[in-house]
């Protein structure tokens, strides 16, 4: 199988120092959303800055908002068809890690609901290089995967496996299966014109 993406974007990725700080994988996704999306198909990729309010201290994490206009028509405006949040690769090891990380996309889900256009929102929760795929279908109100319901308070229980983000784009076969998702994404996109 071919590369999906450009190899310098791969090479990026691969000389992060595991452990390193989200910071570091913010240069290669966005390299790659810009390649993947490009303005001149109608994608707009927009870094979103937002404070962190369960942190003592001031801390601001960053997602990327892909945004589709139709470049025919000059008085389109800007949807979300995609989002991706992005955290350091430590996190898929921490069971509270990954459950915030859980919360924070259905928080977004609950937020973009009113000004959905696409059938399916997707939003990507990368923890470095490995993501699990959500999926919003703003009809039926269905979030994929489904948040799992704790069944009894007094035992700690796990409520994002760290199954969930089963896709790694280190490797090709997690490349592969993370450009079927992006062709997902512009195929919504394209049927909105």
């Amino acid at each position: 199988m071919d590369e999906p993406w450009n190899t310098r974007i791969n090479r990026k990725f691969a000389r992060i120092v595991a452990g390193s700080q989200e910071k570091e994988y913010y240069t290669p996704y966005d390299a790659l959303l810009h390649e993947v999306f490009p303005i001149n198909e109608g994608y707009f990729v927009s870094p979103q800055v937002y404070p962190l309010k369960d942190r003592k201290s001031v801390d601001f994490g960053v997602e990327y908002e892909i945004g589709f206009e139709n470049p025919g028509d000059d008085n389109a405006v800007d949807t979300p068809v995609m989002l991706l949040e992005i955290k350091k690769s430590t996190h898929i090891i921490d069971d509270s890690t990954r459950r915030e990380a859980d919360s924070q996309v259905r928080e977004r889900f609950t937020a973009m609901r009113g000004s959905l256009k696409v059938p399916t929102l997707i939003v990507i929760s990368a923890l470095g290089t490995r993501c699990c795929i959500y999926r919003y279908t703003w009809a039926t109100g269905v979030v994929v995967p489904p948040m799992i319901i704790p069944q009894n308070p007094r035992y700690s229980e796990d409520l994002a496996p760290q199954e969930w983000w089963n896709i790694d784009i280190a490797t090709l076969d997690g490349r592969l299966q993370l450009n079927r998702v992006f062709d997902e994404v512009k195929a919504m996109a394209r049927a909105l014109n």
